[in-house]
C-alpha cells in the first residue's frame, strides 16, 4: 500500500469514529403533520445547519457516501433541494460539516479524559463507544473505495485527518503540562504511536473482531504508549 493510500486509509477510520458521536437529533418541529425546517434568516440558520447535518449522517451511516443524493437528504429533513443548497453546495460540504461537529464532540470527550483517574481506560470506552457497538463497516468501505476517484472527498478525509492529529498531540501536550504522562518520549512520537494504536483497534472492530478481546488489546496498547 502507498504512502498516498494508507494517509486515505488512516482518515477514513479517522472519520468513520465521528458517526456515532455527531448523532444528536434535535426535536422537529411540526407543521400540519409535516416537519418544516426554520425560516432562511440569521437567528434559524445555526438550527437548520445541525437539523441538515444530523439528517445527513443518519443517511449516510445506512447508505454510505456513494448510495445517497442531496434530494435523500432534503426529503430527510423534509425541505425542498433549493432550501437544502443554501446551506450546502454538496455531498463533500455536508461530509465535512459532520466530520466537524465529531470534532468538536471529541474535543469535550477529550478534556475530560485528560481529568480522569485512568487515562488508558477512558480511551479505550471512547474508542469501544464509537465502533464496538455498530461498527459502520459498510460506510468505511465505500469512503474508502470513493476517495480513490473523488479528489473533493480525498482533501475533506485528510484535512480532517491533520486536525484529528492536532487534536491528539494537543491533547497529549496537555497531559504532559499537567505532569500526568510519565517517560521521556517526545509528543511527536508519541503522538504517532498513539493514533496507530487508536487506528488499529478502530480496524480491528469494523472487521468484526471479537469486542472484548479487541478492548483488552487496546488497554494494553495505551498504557504501553501512555506509560501509565
Amino acid at each position: 500500500m502507498t504512502d498516498g493510500h494508507y494517509n486515505i486509509f488512516q482518515s477514513v477510520l479517522l472519520t468513520c469514529s465521528k458517526f456515532d458521536t455527531v448523532l444528536r437529533v434535535m426535536p422537529e418541529k411540526v407543521s400540519g403533520g409535516a416537519r418544516t425546517m426554520p425560516k432562511v434568516v440569521p437567528e434559524y440558520k445555526t438550527q437548520a445547519r445541525q437539523r441538515i447535518v444530523e439528517a445527513a449522517q443518519r443517511v449516510f451511516s445506512h447508505r454510505g457516501f456513494s448510495g445517497w443524493t442531496m434530494d435523500d437528504i432534503a426529503a430527510e429533513v423534509g425541505v425542498s433541494k433549493g432550501a437544502l443548497y443554501l446551506y450546502f453546495e454538496n455531498k463533500t460540504e455536508l461530509l465535512r460539516a459532520i466530520q466537524e461537529a465529531g470534532r468538536e464532540t471529541i474535543a469535550v470527550q477529550l478534556e475530560q479524559l485528560a481529568n480522569t483517574a485512568d487515562i488508558p481506560e477512558g480511551l479505550a470506552a471512547v474508542v469501544d463507544q464509537a465502533f464496538g457497538g455498530r461498527p459502520q463497516s459498510g460506510v468505511w468501505y465505500d469512503l474508502l473505495v470513493e476517495a480513490q476517484s473523488d479528489s473533493g472527498l480525498r482533501e475533506a478525509l485528510r484535512e480532517d485527518q491533520v486536525e484529528d492529529e492536532n487534536a491528539v498531540r494537543s491533547f497529549l501536550s496537555q497531559l504532559k503540562s499537567k505532569g500526568r504522562l510519565p517517560g521521556t518520549l517526545d509528543n511527536e512520537t508519541r503522538t504517532v504511536l498513539l493514533i496507530s494504536v487508536l487506528e488499529h483497534a478502530a480496524m480491528a472492530y469494523l472487521l468484526g473482531f471479537d469486542r472484548r478481546a479487541v478492548r483488552r488489546s487496546l488497554l494494553k496498547s495505551l498504557r504501553t504508549v501512555l506509560a501509565l
